[in-house]
């Protein structure tokens, strides 16, 4: 399962304080109940801070995403390997390309 959400579902993402989804703790908790009835959550994708970072947390990647008002060219495509749930990103403009194991 990936997750895409324009707000991260996760608090206390970094020292500025990010805002974050105020119901992440209620969506978390079924992303765990998901997870320990066998399902596999790969990652969950962000925007909202366009700025490109991440952290795994309990085992799931989050992934904030760039982009600029300055620096429309600016995008990230993210290709999923299936058999392995590793993430490969491609950055195009000031975007970095990225890589994440499962």
């Amino acid at each position: 399962m990936l997750i895409l959400s324009h707000v991260p579902l996760v608090n206390g993402w970094n020292p500025d304080n990010l805002n974050y989804s105020s119901d992440y703790a209620q969506i978390m908790a079924s992303l765990e109940l998901f997870k320990s009835n066998g399902g596999t959550v790969i990652a969950c994708i962000y925007g909202h801070a366009h700025r490109q970072e991440a952290q795994k947390v309990n085992g799931i990647w989050h992934i904030i995403c760039t982009r600029t008002e300055a620096q429309f060219e600016t995008a990230e495509f993210f290709m999923v390997d299936l058999s392995t749930f590793d993430i490969t990103t491609i950055g195009i403009g000031a975007a970095q390309s990225r890589s994440f194991e499962h």
